[in-house]
């Protein structure tokens, strides 16, 4: 009896409790309808090697074989241009060429100690109507000598979507464009910031993959994807730059003495050291603590004024400087000097004309 009781309330159970049985929606790749942007970021991620989905099955939705980034295309133009989306795949993908359609792939070679970070642009020139773009690359490629480390990843407009190393060395970088966000021309869409890891002369060679027959470097044209016409493009530190601080001295004295102030110009480079010499070009400027065999950056030197041969008036000079690599930019090329020379408190002998020196 206790038996049939217990069958009879859990057959009550089962049948009067309402069972909630979401039908697949196409495009709901997380499984919980409606399509959204959390579908949109999920499919992303999971094309940046992340794992799978719930809704898989439901993320082939833009009538083409295969889930791609043309897939999470269609979801953002679904959600953003009221889009269709389509789940009963009867096409392929291009995957070819196209003309105009070129990514200027950076890489930089022979980067010296003391430059500590570099920054490498992707760039893009692309025909009307591209709406997204899929790279995975090793950050590390044939070439490089892992010097340097990729650290951070900077993104400009229109650029929605971005996924760091997923598989071993490679970064998988994915953007799909707003329907105001076309990659029209040329343009840079992302940069590469690199950090020095350990000393020696680094190459930074980052290296395109092809991780499947559908996760390749590609982008996204009229629901459809396409290959990027690749030029591997290299990068040049821009050149030193010998640094004065500060860039005018102005010295004020009586006639026949020696300045009492006495001023220190500081020399720096933006990176490497750089070696440079310095010249005064008059004998009433004297630099201090100058080396037998020049300057190297950083550096300093003490700057004097004599006016013992000057007589009264206001002088100008400058001291040159004079990178040891010609063609070396310097910020200034000299630094001012001036002087302003006042009357003895008594004229010296022999001053007919009343200068201050003797004639």
């Amino acid at each position: 009896m206790r038996r049939v009781a217990f069958l009879l309330t859990a057959a009550f159970i089962l049948f009067a409790s309402p069972l909630t049985i979401h039908a697949q929606v196409c495009g709901d790749v997380n499984n919980h309808p409606p399509v959204d942007i959390s579908d949109w970021v999920n499919l992303a991620d999971y094309l940046g090697f992340g794992p799978a989905p719930a809704g898989l099955a439901m993320a082939d939705c833009d009538g083409r074989s295969g889930v791609t980034i043309c897939d999470d295309a269609a979801i953002a133009n679904y959600l953003f241009n009221q889009g269709t989306l389509n789940c009963s795949p009867a096409g392929v993908y291009s995957s070819n060429y196209t003309i105009g359609d070129t990514l200027y792939w950076p890489y930089m070679l022979n980067i010296p100690d003391g430059i500590n970070a570099v920054d490498l642009p992707v760039t893009v020139r692309l025909e009307p109507n591209a709406r997204g773009y899929y790279l995975p690359f090793l950050n590390q490629g044939s070439g490089a000598n892992g010097i340097f480390q990729l650290q951070t990843v900077e993104t400009y407009s229109g650029s929605i979507l971005i996924y760091p190393a997923r598989v071993v060395d490679t970064t998988v970088l994915i953007t799909v464009a707003h329907e105001d966000a076309h990659y029209t021309g040329v343009n840079t869409l992302f940069t590469l910031h690199y950090v020095r890891t350990s000393p020696g002369t680094g190459n930074i060679v980052p290296e395109l993959v092809e991780r499947s027959s559908l996760r390749f470097p590609s982008f996204v044209r009229n629901n459809d994807m396409f290959r990027f016409a690749v030029v591997p493009t290299e990068q040049f530190l821009p050149p030193e730059t010998l640094k004065a601080n500060p860039v005018s001295l102005a010295f004020s004295s009586m006639a026949g003495k020696v300045a009492p102030d006495s001023f220190l110009v500081s020399f720096s480079s933006t990176g490497v050291p750089i070696n440079f010499t310095l010249a005064p070009s008059d004998s009433w400027i004297s630099l201090l603590n100058y080396p037998p065999t020049g300057f190297t950056t950083p550096a300093s030197v003490w700057v004097k004024a004599s006016a013992a041969t000057l007589g009264i008036g206001d002088y100008t000079g400058h001291i040159s400087l004079t990178p040891a690599e010609a063609g070396t930019p310097t910020a200034p090329s000299e630094v001012a000097v001036t002087f302003h020379v006042t009357p003895p408190v008594v004229y010296p002998p022999g001053d007919f004309n009343c200068d201050g020196i003797c004639d």
